[in-house]
């Protein structure tokens, strides 16, 4: 499974008749050019687990991860390139810090 199906998949196991009404995942252009994700993690057993965030940057390639706490959402933001990476980055941690992996 690749990881947009792997999140579709994590994204279907969080609704619940409300929690997709108030929350949920947000992917984005930018215009430097690039992506940005946000997944809201409320509601989550993920909202209260830490996230040491990351900057990679080697000449036009660059990527940030970072959750706001105490809102509880995963951010990441890249290159035009970098969706794959950002993707890969969220399975990652998800699947290190709970059993929906």
């Amino acid at each position: 499974m690749n990881d947009l199906q792997w999140l579709t998949e994590w994204y279907k196991d969080q609704t619940d008749g409300e929690w997709e009404h108030e929350f949920g995942i947000t992917i984005a252009t930018l215009d430097n050019p690039g992506w940005s994700i946000q997944i809201d993690l409320s509601g989550t057993t993920l909202r209260e687990t830490p996230f040491a965030a990351e900057e990679q940057q080697d000449g036009d390639r660059w990527s940030r991860f970072w959750k706001d706490d105490p809102r509880g959402v995963f951010h990441a933001a890249g290159d035009a390139t970098a969706l794959p990476e950002m993707l890969a980055r969220f399975r990652a941690w998800v699947t290190a810090n709970s059993s929906l992996g």
